[in-house]
């Protein structure tokens, strides 16, 4: 019987996610343990495909091959970067991959995560689009540029998560700040300061917060860089009450039906949204100001 139908049953599709390795690349694993991790990923997938109502997800074959209406070999695939136990996992690699190689050129890089509290009962749509509005407000401005001047600023990625908490939805930003500037220790705490002022100010109606803001040291790039690969439909946390997608996966196939009604709101709210991103040409821009010295 396929993972999939074994829904509520012991040994089923929630204790197949739990077991999953949460914190290695899988491009680090031997081919066999790689072919045994999208397998795994794939039975996810069923499930959700099985009773998500999501076009493209539902559509989604890749790592299977299709032929095509001329019997042509291709491979679908959705690229959902939120719901796809296949496509999301890939796309947090890729931004994990271009998150590595820009903190490796920036000469001071500041991690944030930046939240919101949500008032009890409002739909994840609204919330994400306020979450982005309030970043969008954020980084522009006459006073965003003057800190950029000021501090060599040259740009700015994040990852949306999502939680679910007893009071309501919980999106928040997980992300890098980067200069091409070597900061001191008072200027990189002065940097996270006005940082956290312009999250603030810059709301757009609900009670922002900023819960971290701190200088990365190199030895800890790789711990930050694994902890927003976290989030897809295939990780689970221990947490009772803040549940993420991973964990909403893993209680509808449970047979929780508040979980599974939860993930068909996220398949509606994420539609055509942007879950990841990275300022377009930092690389070649930070690639610029490590040759600029060479020249003078």
């Amino acid at each position: 019987m396929p993972v999939y139908q074994l829904l509520g049953a012991r040994g089923s599709l929630a204790d197949l996610i739990t077991s999953l390795d949460r914190s290695s690349d899988v491009f680090s694993l031997p081919l066999i343990e790689v072919e045994r991790e999208y397998q795994q990923r794939y039975q996810v997938q069923r499930f959700i495909q099985d009773h998500i109502e999501h076009k493209s997800v539902s559509l989604c074959r890749r790592g299977y091959r299709v032929l095509d209406a001329e019997g042509v070999a291709t491979r679908v695939a959705c690229d959902n970067a939120w719901l796809c136990a296949v496509c999301a996992p890939r796309r947090l690699d890729h931004f994990v991959a271009q998150t590595v190689e820009v903190i490796e050129l920036a000469s001071t890089v500041l991690a944030f995560t930046f939240s919101q509290i949500q008032e009890t009962g409002e739909g994840l749509a609204v919330a994400l689009n306020r979450l982005k509005r309030s970043m969008t407000s954020m980084t522009t401005g006459r006073a965003w540029a003057a800190l950029k001047s000021r501090y060599g600023i040259v740009g700015i990625g994040y990852v949306v998560e999502v939680k679910h908490s007893p009071t309501g939805w919980h999106p928040h930003l997980h992300g890098f700040l980067v200069s091409d500037r070597d900061l001191s220790d008072e200027q990189a705490s002065q940097l996270g300061l006005a940082l956290r002022r312009r999250w603030s100010q810059q709301s757009t109606g609900s009670s922002l917060f900023a819960q971290h803001v701190a200088m990365v040291r190199p030895d800890e790039f790789p711990s930050v860089t694994r902890y927003v690969k976290k989030d897809s439909p295939r990780y689970t946390t221990t947490s009772a009450t803040n549940r993420t997608i991973g964990d909403l996966v893993h209680d509808a196939s449970r047979g929780d039906l508040d979980a599974l009604d939860l993930l068909q709101e996220v398949a509606t709210a994420t539609k055509r949204q942007r879950r990841f991103t990275w300022t377009p040409g930092i690389v070649s821009t930070l690639q610029e100001a490590t040759r600029a010295p060479l020249r003078a």
